[in-house]
């Protein structure tokens, strides 16, 4: 099969399509297998020629989008500008409307309540998960490898729970300080102390910082087609901000993929829409006001690292980073990097590692060889360790260290 070519191996287009050069791996590809299914699925009686080309091509079609990332590239940065993650949410409701999902949709589907369950008990949860049998039990009835351990942040570390009333009982020029925190579940259970530097950071950067504890965000619902499960959610995840958001206040996320939910499945479910910005804009705001503090040390020039659904809806991001980077006397160079290859739960599958790796080894092999690196998502900051034995920081953590001298 043939491979990437030089000049594309770091673009973020599809990287599934990237890594194989399978037209049935590209969005033209997915596109057109998932028109001519919903054709022939749409014919409310069938001839037995039908039926039969419409369970191949609904096989055919399946394949296609179980190499799918869902990264949202080919929403922005392919030519022909289709939305696959939303196709392949939509068509995953119907194909399993239709036969018995396997165990693995069953337990991924609860994994944010267990993940709640474990925030509360890390050490004890990482004993259980840690051993060998844990990791064959895994691999063996769920396809799982490879997850990483649980990292909660020191609940003294983190800033106080947001609420209405808590805001309105605030004068109008406090009010306009108040940046709000919107934690994710999987930052908050496997990288919490990323949390906790982003609420120094920005109460050094003169923000009054409160915070969303983190809360079920159904990212893996939609992604197996539990769409009226996944509506649900975004219906409360949705009100929640937008309760908050009308009271003036400003909400962030140290997690662009889930923050960026806000704008996209969020609001194809609900029809609403509410900014969760990113961590860079807030603090280049200040730094370009004259509110960045000095920092007390120095520290070598850093690569710095986005995540694909990132730089493919935020493109803006990384260049506005260096520049929130630059107001605490650190150079950051953005790198031009594709897909690490992780997506969530991706990367962790016993049947995705060989395209996980390759797709990895495009452009962010190259980009991680040493530890001068700086990585905006949580996806790309477990990859990279898990591959190089190397973590990135995230931006906000070196900001937090300089800081601390």
């Amino acid at each position: 099969m043939a491979r990437a070519s030089p000049g594309t191996r770091s673009n973020v287009m599809c990287p599934s399509y990237k890594a194989t050069r399978d037209r049935a791996q590209s969005p033209k590809g997915r596109a057109s297998l998932l028109r001519a299914w919903a054709r022939l699925d749409s014919i409310a009686q069938p001839s037995p020629a039908e039926a039969a080309e419409r369970d191949a091509l609904a096989a055919d079609t399946h394949a296609s989008l179980a190499t799918c990332l869902s990264c949202k590239a080919c929403t922005t940065l392919c030519p022909v500008k289709v939305d696959v993650p939303v196709m392949k949410s939509r068509f995953a409701e119907r194909h399993w409307a239709k036969r018995p999902r396997p165990l693995r949709h069953r337990v991924v589907a609860q994994m944010e309540s267990m993940l709640a369950a474990a925030r509360a008990m890390p050490g004890l949860a990482n004993r259980v998960a840690d051993s060998e049998r844990a990791h064959a039990a895994l691999e063996r009835t769920l396809g799982y490898v490879d997850l990483p351990p649980f990292a909660v942040a020191d609940p003294g570390t983190l800033p106080p729970v947001a609420s209405p009333a808590k805001l309105k009982a605030l004068p109008a020029e406090e009010r306009a300080r108040v940046v709000v925190l919107v934690e994710d579940s999987f930052t908050a259970s496997f990288d919490g102390p990323v949390i906790a530097a982003a609420a120094r950071v920005l109460t050094a950067c003169g923000y009054r910082v409160l915070r969303l504890p983190p809360r079920s965000n159904g990212k893996v619902l939609y992604l197996l087609g539990l769409r009226t499960r996944f509506a649900r959610i975004a219906r409360r995840r949705m009100a929640e901000a937008r309760a908050l958001a009308d009271l003036g206040v400003r909400l962030t996320g140290p997690d662009a993929a889930t923050a960026l939910m806000f704008g996209q499945e969020f609001a194809e479910m609900t029809g609403d829409s509410v900014d969760v910005t990113g961590l860079e804009t807030l603090i280049a705001e200040a730094v370009s006001h004259g509110r960045a503090p000095t920092a007390t040390q120095t520290v070598p020039a850093q690569r710095l690292l986005g995540h694909c659904t990132e730089q493919a809806l935020r493109p803006q991001a990384l260049a506005t980073w260096a520049q929130a980077l630059a107001g605490f006397g650190i150079t950051a160079t953005p790198i031009k990097t594709g897909c690490c290859g992780m997506a969530g739960l991706f990367g962790h599958e016993a049947a995705n590692q060989k395209l996980s790796r390759d797709i990895f080894a495009l452009s962010w092999a190259d980009a991680t060889q040493d530890d001068a690196m700086l990585a905006t998502g949580f996806s790309c900051r477990c990859q990279t360790k898990r591959l190089t034995g190397r973590r990135p920081l995230h931006p906000v953590e070196l900001i937090d260290r300089v800081l601390a001298g």
